[in-house]
């Protein structure tokens, strides 16, 4: 039997998180593209992660991918592409609205990606 993720629940909150930015919210926090979005979502840093945070670090200081839902359920795997577009759709984000666009496209992508264990989710 497959292992299950310890971080469906944050997944799911990332989602609505995603889904629920405003771009009056994106504004008001501009400075550049990764910074709000660390700042709104956690975004690029596995210190400031909620996937990682919930699963933990090893004593090295690193996540403990084993038992994040991208690594159980392959959510980025190198044939993926959409998984990498949205990703970076956020990073490369020029203008709030781009980036509030990006947003949108990265919930999405995981609500499709992740749907039967979203479905799942207890």
């Amino acid at each position: 039997m497959k292992p299950q993720p310890r971080n469906v629940k944050e997944l799911i909150e990332l989602i609505d998180r995603y889904e629920s930015i405003s771009l009056k919210e994106i504004k008001n926090t501009w400075i550049s593209t990764n910074a709000v979005a660390n700042k709104l979502t956690g975004f690029g840093d596995s210190r400031t992660c909620s996937l990682c945070e919930k699963v933990g670090y090893s004593d090295f200081g690193s996540p403990n991918c084993k038992d994040c839902v991208f690594e159980i359920q392959r959510g980025c795997s190198d044939s993926n592409r959409e998984c990498y577009d949205t990703y970076y759709g956020i990073s490369l984000s020029k203008t709030p609205e781009d980036l509030l666009q990006a947003f949108r496209n990265r919930a999405t992508y995981l609500k499709q990606r992740f749907k039967e264990l979203i479905k799942n989710y207890k």
